[in-house]
């Protein structure tokens, strides 16, 4: 291995997700169909509310000017033969999840970052596999065989730039970007090819005399720090290939189950996966546009809710103090309130000098600068409500089982935003709930992005 890079980062992006799995479930239920992928066609919604988008395309399709999230009526008028074929979001959760499994015994960690793409951390794998980029072209072959659709592998030190690799020409290809590669492969490019440089972000940088990802590498960092805060000095690194993500991680959450949402939490049940996704696609059939969010702080988000509501909460409680109301609250509330009253007042002890509540704030000023931070560049933050189905009645939980259902809705009180939950769909006759954050004082987005449910709740 003296002769490979110290760190072998793969990123494994299947080529035209939901197209190439709705073929390949087409062709195992019946081997005489046809393949959409060898014609021109979409995946996209219901084309007769004239505001169904396409959400995956085919080569044969591209090649009419097809765009991905355009809506429906354009694409029959760029091609009035064109397939147009429902999503089926349960196959693709499962195809997903065989894709997953597979790579999990071929690479020693392996972060799934979305429905269709994972991190495959090789390094220190070349005296089992032998070249890294002999291998991923074996891996490449090995997927096609064993599942019936192709993927795209990118290579390179550190996840950013196996990311920008593996989505150079497709499909079914393996493309490196080495560090020192960089000038040639990647700052020639487009700017608005560099990740997380969104439609938006790449008319205000073009504006300012910035067209390429060299260019973005070539400016001066303060210079997009005052037009776009954080994001600019987040887009600087990028174009200077400098990853300030974690490592590959296998124990990352499943983050994503749709083209470009995000989750960075652990939704337990794959059914809220498949019915929130179905909600974030009507999203996106009456035009919102999707782009990727993270939350590093969301770990910090429980234990920092917690902690202030329990000492918050045994001062609140202090004038219930048998004097004005007749009993003390201790001698009459449930276990729950009680457990809060003294985890609150053993906190509160002067021995402590309140540090264990003062560091509750410092955390919850990272949470909220950092939720701020990602509302600078998006107008909704929308994922489930609660991330795992509720328990049966008379199922006994831990108080920690129990508070586990809040990770999700304890951040809008942290960052002081307004959010709401609305029901995005149905497992087992159980609602699930679709939740949208928003900015301060821009509840009226979350009502308009809620008023796209209102007819089928």
């Amino acid at each position: 291995m003296s002769d490979f890079p110290p760190h072998i980062i793969y990123h494994i992006d299947v080529n035209s997700a939901f197209l190439s799995w709705t073929a390949v479930k087409r062709l195992r239920d019946n081997p005489e169909a046809l393949d959409i992928r060898t014609i021109p066609a979409v995946i996209g919604g219901d084309e007769k509310k004239r505001h169904g988008i396409v959400l995956a395309k085919s080569v044969p399709a591209k090649a009419y000017g097809i765009q991905t999230g355009e809506p429906l009526v354009q694409t029959r008028k760029k091609c009035p033969d064109i397939l147009i074929v429902p999503p089926d979001f349960a196959t693709y959760v499962s195809m997903s999840e065989q894709l997953m499994n597979f790579l999990k015994q071929t690479a020693p960690v392996v972060e799934q970052y979305s429905i269709d793409e994972a991190f495959c951390d090789m390094t220190g794998t070349g005296l089992l596999y032998g070249d890294p980029v002999a291998f991923a072209h074996q891996l490449k072959d090995d997927i096609l065989n064993r599942f019936g659709f192709t993927v795209n592998i990118g290579i390179s030190t550190n996840k950013l730039l196996a990311k920008m690799a593996s989505d150079f020409k497709k499909p079914n290809l393996v493309h490196t970007l080495f560090p020192e590669e960089i000038p040639q492969k990647m700052w020639p490019l487009p700017v608005g090819e560099l990740f997380f440089v969104g439609p938006s972000m790449c008319k205000k940088l073009e504006a300012l005399g910035i067209h390429t990802i060299g260019d973005v590498a070539a400016s001066n960092p303060q210079l997009l720090v005052s037009h776009f805060k954080k994001h600019g000095e987040l887009i600087w690194n990028y174009a200077n290939g400098f990853d300030i993500e974690l490592p590959v991680n296998h124990k990352a959450a499943n983050k994503s189950f749709g083209n470009s949402v995000t989750l960075h939490f652990d939704v337990t049940d794959a059914e809220i996966n498949v019915a929130v996704n179905k909600a974030i696609h009507k999203l996106v059939e009456a035009g919102a546009e999707l782009v990727e969010v993270s939350f590093d702080h969301i770990d910090l988000c429980l234990p920092t809710y917690y902690l202030i509501n329990y000492v918050e909460f045994f001062s609140a409680t202090r004038k219930y103090d048998g004097r004005d109301y007749g009993y003390r609250i201790e001698n009459v509330c449930g276990e729950e309130v009680l457990r809060r009253i003294e985890i609150g007042s053993y906190i509160s002890q002067k021995e402590y000098s309140g540090k264990f509540y003062k560091k509750a704030l410092q955390a919850r000023s990272l949470i909220r600068d950092e939720i701020n931070a990602m509302l600078e560049n998006v107008d909704l933050i929308v994922g489930p409500t609660v991330p795992k189905l509720p328990h049966k009645i008379g199922d006994e939980l831990t108080p920690m089982e129990m508070y586990a259902y809040d990770v999700l809705t304890v951040i809008a009180n942290l960052a002081g935003i307004p959010a709401g939950s609305i029901k995005a769909g149905e497992v087992d006759g159980i609602p699930v709930g679709l939740q949208i954050q928003a900015k301060p004082l821009d509840d009226l987005k979350i009502i308009k992005a809620m008023s796209v449910f209102e007819n089928e709740n």
